[in-house]
Order: C-alpha cells, then structure tokens, then sequence
C-alpha cells in the first residue's frame, strides 16, 4: 500500500501545475498565432473595389451636339473593353442615368433592362465577371417614353445582396413615387426583356427591393435621387456594409436633404455585423461639403467616391484607399465628354477605388 508524504503530494501539485502553466502557454500561443493568420486572410478577404459612372442614358445617341452620334451600345462595348485594358474588376459598379426601357411608339429601344443586360454581357466577355443587378431604380421622365435612373451591378463571386425591407411595404417600381419620406421600393420590373437577353431578368436579386428617399421637388413633382442596398462578403456573411448611389442636384430644393434623411435613417438602424463605415458613390453635380460625416476618398469636378468615418458610423473596421483611377482620361474637355469621342464611354469618367481594411 502506497502512502502519501508531505513531499510526494507537494511534487505532484508542482507537477500538475507546471503542467496546466505549459497547456495555457501552448493554447495561448496557438490562439495568437491563429489569431494574426486570420487576421491576415480578413485583410484580404474584405478588400473591395468600387466604381460610379454617369453612364449618360441608352438613347440612340448622346452627345451635346445632337448632330453628332454617339450609339450607347458602342459605348457600352467600349466599358467590357476598358475593364480589360486597364485591369480593373470592381466588385460594385453603381450607375447613375442608367435607362430601364425607352418606348418608341409600340417598340422599346432599349426594352426593359436591355441596356443594363447588354453592358453586364459585355462585361462577362471581357473580364469574365458574371455581375448581378442589385436595383435598377427608374421611374419615367420628362423625356417621352424614357424610364431611367439608377442601378447597382455587383460581383455575385465575391458579394452577396441582404437587403431587406424590414417590414414596410416595397412601393412599386414602375411608376413615379406617390409617398414621400424614406421607404423601400422595388426595382423597375424586367417584364418585356429584349429577346436575345430573355434569360437575363433572373440577374435581378428578387424584385430589386432597395431603399431611397422621395421628395417633392421644384418642378411641382416626386423624385428619388439616392438608393442604398447592403451587401455581405460571400466568403464572410457575418461581414457586411451599406453601400449608396446617388444623382444629386444640389440646385433642386430637396435633393441633398433627401439623401441625407436617407443616411440618418439607415445608419440609425441596428446591425450586429457591420464591418464597414458606409460608403456612399455618384454623380454628386457638386461638391461633398453637405456631407460633414464622409471623408473624400477619390473623385473628379462631379463625380466622387465617399466613405463614412468609423467613429461617426459605428463599424468593426475603417478602410484605407489602395488605388484609385479615373477612366478612360480624362482629357482636356474635349467636346464636353470625359475623353475624346472615339473612345469614350459616357461624358462623364468612370471613377475606381480599390480600399482595404485599416
């Protein structure tokens, strides 16, 4: 029978100890280790690149002289194009004058989402990104027959589209608003798709729900000029962030506060997974000065790319600007577009910017 001394129990407590102290060091040391290897792959997992581009209508011609033809599917062939030449796959391309249909007595020339296929399928042929429509917001215009406004295209490997409605009823998507205020609304519908792209309006995530802010504007009328939409990482779902487009006019009474309304009210929602401050793209037709809360992260005399401050927009991360770039030019104002006729894609220049989490 084995008896236990003062010493021998004094030992194995030591032991036990000395033990339990290497496990501890041991699991510390691979948590660390873990920790910093997954902070490396977040680091690349959440880069993001984002481009805005008033893409100038899908009428037959633009140009600021009417005399001079400038066929939007030539242009748009000449966006697939650029992607290539100049390396860039931005995960969101958010459009502004995007056009949903355009009737012509009994035809529509684009018919609905035509231009917006067209472009996607040209993008698919030239960098071999499928992109998905998040909204096509529009609604009909002064111009006769012509239903346009704006849309979000994002890359479905690498995003994924969590919007909600969050209760309220989606007003419709086809028509001019009725109600004011900040709502959701669904896209404008994909009911009579050009034939060759007949497969397509299943690139619409659901009925395009998005969120905007209507107001009643100078011209005695409804308008919408900004949209959100939330995106998750598709590798990540529990990291996730608002992304908004805008068409602002600084001129028109309501424009600039509509947007800002519609800022306050998402940012004020609760969200357990926000890992970045929002960021917000367009065609601001101005400056940025009526937006305190964003910093300037790259744009050109209209166009700009904003983002969020984190201690102003509670967030996991901030975001740092990688790259930026400014295509196809710009030039020097030649004939009122962003580069000379034979190359460019719209009057206005696209305006890319990679950002990584910082």
């Amino acid at each position: 029978m084995y008896v236990s001394t003062p010493t021998t129990w004094l030992i194995k407590r030591v032991s036990l100890f000395l033990k339990i102290i290497f496990l501890i060091s041991v699991l510390l040391v691979c948590g660390c280790t873990a920790g910093r290897a997954l902070s490396d792959a977040a680091k690349h997992l959440l880069r993001l690149s984002v481009m805005t581009l008033n893409i100038a209508g899908a009428l037959p011609e633009y140009s600021s002289n009417p005399e001079v033809p400038l066929p939007w599917r030539e242009r748009y062939t000449r966006i697939g194009d650029g992607f290539k030449q100049y390396g860039v796959a931005p995960d969101i391309v958010a459009l502004q004058e995007a056009t949903a249909r355009k009737e012509w007595l009994a035809n529509g020339d684009p018919a609905d989402h035509e231009s917006l296929h067209f472009l996607i399928s040209k993008l698919k042929e030239s960098i071999g990104v499928q992109y998905r429509i998040a909204y096509l917001g529009a609604a009909p215009t002064n111009h006769p027959g012509l239903s346009q406004g704006q849309a979000v295209l994002y890359n479905s490997a690498r995003l994924v589209n969590v919007t909600r409605a969050g209760g309220r009823p989606a007003q419709p998507g086809a028509s001019r608003p009725s109600v004011l205020g900040v709502n959701p609304r669904m896209s404008y519908p994909c009911s009579s798709p050009a034939k060759q792209f007949k497969d397509m309006c299943k690139l619409l995530d659901g009925d395009g729900t998005y969120w905007t802010s209507v107001f009643f504007s100078d011209d005695k009328s409804n308008h919408f000029e900004s949209g959100v939409v939330r995106f998750s990482f598709a590798e990540d779902p529990s990291s996730q962030f608002n992304l908004y487009n805008v068409h602002l006019h600084p001129l028109i009474s309501g424009s600039i506060e509509a947007a800002a309304s519609l800022i306050d009210y998402t940012e004020s929602r609760k969200y357990d997974n926000t890992t970045y401050p929002p960021i917000l793209l367009g065609d601001f037709n101005g400056g940025i000065e009526k937006f305190p809360k964003f910093d300037q992260l790259t744009g050109g005399s209209i166009d700009y790319i904003i983002g969020g401050q984190r201690a102003s927009y509670p967030s996991a991360v901030g975001f740092s600007v990688v790259k930026t770039a400014i295509l196809p030019g710009p030039a020097e104002n030649p004939e009122n577009m962003c580069a000379p006729r034979n190359v460019a894609w719209s009057d206005h220049c696209a305006v890319v910017v990679d950002l990584k989490p910082s």
